[in-house]
């Protein structure tokens, strides 16, 4: 989130501050639109942050407002607020829940198995994982070009005025459509031969990747 908002200058805040000097960032922060991240939350928030969990923004005339404490700041609506906890497993009340959007960020076993072994295959074999990252961005692409490929024959048919054995245009479409599709068919044997063959020196790495996946875990 802070390499995201890195260049509106986004500023911090925790639980621990001293909370005159909290209000202050906020106070700075909503009036001139500058996102804000509270770090290490805990379970509960102090009063003075609920409305900005649940929005609660007024508008006079041509200004938004929302009540900061004792205060009434002038609102850009370019403000963001940011809460990340280190709570392996936070139960917040049911009524923050439904004031907030709530992502779960936590690496789960099966997740960071995968993330090691790319890791260490990386590192003994960079030439191959190379590869496979290629094809799987070759892949999607041709998945993409056969999705555009079957739009354009669907459309020309919707829209056609003459019988479809007799429109020129769609035949032409067809017989390119044709041959490119036969192309990425091709494209996408010699990638599968490749990726099993990559797959299969993944595998020996796997006990590796498990080993550390699990000493994460039991460190956490």
């Amino acid at each position: 989130m802070k390499k995201m908002e890195k260049e509106r200058d986004i500023k911090s805040i925790k639980p621990t501050m001293d909370m005159k000097v909290m209000s202050r960032v906020l106070e700075n922060c909503i009036s001139l639109g500058y996102p804000v991240i509270l770090e290490d939350a805990n379970e509960s928030f102090d009063p003075m942050i609920e409305p900005l969990l649940g929005k609660q923004i007024d508008k006079k005339r041509n200004m938004l407002t929302i009540k900061l404490g004792d205060s009434n700041i002038e609102y850009q609506p370019e403000f963001k607020f940011y809460v990340t906890t280190k709570l392996s497993k936070p139960h917040y009340a049911p009524e923050v829940c439904v004031k907030v959007t709530m992502l779960n960020f936590m690496v789960t076993e099966e997740g960071l198995l995968d993330q090691m072994l790319n890791i260490v295959v990386y590192h003994e074999d960079q030439k191959n994982m190379e590869r496979r990252n290629q094809i799987t961005i070759q892949t999607a692409e041709n998945n993409r070009k056969k999705a555009e490929l079957e739009d354009k024959i669907l459309n020309q048919i919707a829209n056609s005025d003459v019988d479809i054995l007799e429109d020129d245009i769609l035949l032409v479409t067809l017989d390119e459509s044709k041959s490119q599709v036969k192309q990425i068919e091709q494209q996408t044997k010699e990638s599968a031969v490749t990726m099993e063959h990559i797959n299969n020196i993944r595998e020996q790495f796997v006990p590796v990747a498990l080993r550390v996946s699990r000493l994460f875990f039991v460190l956490v």
